[in-house]
């Protein structure tokens, strides 16, 4: 006996709705895996208050007294132009030099310098120079003591806020095996990485045969 016809509407917009819903979790979650995550690992803790003076084509502004944390690929700076301009950070760390190049962007402050990371803290030394003047520079104003202490060609110009950051080599999502293997370590001796695949597909396999439930009330 068929179900009558309000009943089977009912039960196909269930089914519409639920399809619906699994569909937009889908999407933002497949969103979500495929992006990249950046770690901060710390700072010099400088707020950044006041522009300091600009920075001009022929000159450098070094920051002295960083102190690099293990593993950390990145320095960010505070850094904005009208237009997004080249910046170039020489790096003076661990015996060797490297050069890098970053963007000072417009709108907003921001820049950030990747660099090769080392495996523990290291000191270092870091100077930009630009090929057009960069107006702004956020810091602090000269005085006191502490980690980025900065220098306009040797002159003392304040301090610089500086961040340290873990810049990702690939996405969320190609991660997910080192987590599973991870989140497996201090479970029970049969969990294994593979066990969260399995769930996984288990509870996919669950969801559609209770959507198949659903979709047959209404036949």
């Amino acid at each position: 006996m068929s179900a009558p016809e309000g009943r089977a509407y009912s039960a196909r917009a269930g089914g519409v709705a639920v399809g619906a819903v699994a569909v937009v979790f889908v999407l933002l979650a497949g969103g979500w895996l495929l992006r990249t995550h950046v770690r901060y690992l710390g700072s010099n803790s400088v707020a950044p208050r006041l522009p300091l003076p600009a920075l001009t084509p022929g000159h450098r502004l070094c920051i002295r007294d960083l102190v690099l944390p293990a593993h950390a690929n990145a320095i960010r700076l505070q850094l904005q132009a009208p237009a997004p301009l080249p910046v170039t950070m020489r790096v003076s760390a661990g015996g060797r030099t490297q050069v890098t190049t970053g963007h000072a962007p417009a709108g907003h402050p921001g820049g950030v310098f990747p660099i090769a990371p080392f495996d523990r803290d290291t000191p270092a030394t870091a100077c930009i120079t630009v090929r057009q003047t960069l107006p702004s520079i956020a810091g602090m104003p000269p005085g006191g003591s502490g980690e980025g202490q900065a220098y306009y060609d040797k002159a003392p110009s304040g301090r610089l806020a500086v961040a340290y950051l873990r810049l990702p080599a690939r996405s969320l999502l190609s991660a997910l095996p080192a987590g599973a293997r991870h989140a497996a370590l201090f479970r029970a001796g049969f969990v294994r990485a593979w066990t969260y695949a399995l769930i996984a597909l288990l509870v996919l396999a669950a969801w559609v045969a209770g959507l198949r439930l659903v979709l047959r009330e209404g036949e």
